[in-house]
């Protein structure tokens, strides 16, 4: 949690996305303010070997999943869901997204 908080240079190391994305998760079901957000894990294999600065990569999911709940906040607690879904684009490239039940941005705000 502190190395989360932190602004650190980036650390490159090889991890499981897959585990560090469960790990988030883990992180954002302690947090109240995200309580009630279902929260799904799609992961394209079991393991999928990535380098990259982990805590900085949690960082934006943690972010993108408090703005998907902050999105969310008048919709019943039911249909509040957020679907995370890792895969690989090529031989080099790994993937994360993160998807939410909510309406989207108003035409008008667009």
């Amino acid at each position: 949690m502190r190395a989360l908080l932190k602004k650190q240079t980036a650390h490159y190391e090889s991890f499981d996305l897959n585990e560090a994305v469960r790990d988030c998760i883990a992180l954002v079901n302690a947090t109240p303010l995200l309580d009630g957000l279902s929260i799904k894990v799609e992961a394209v294999s079991e393991r999928l070997p990535v380098r990259a600065d982990r805590v900085q990569l949690q960082q934006v999911l943690f972010n993108l999943m408090v703005n998907a709940a902050a999105a969310m906040r008048g919709d019943p607690q039911s249909a509040r869901s957020v679907v995370m879904r890792t895969g690989v684009e090529d031989e080099q490239t790994a993937k994360v997204s993160v998807v939410d039940s909510g309406t989207g941005i108003d035409e008008h705000n667009v």
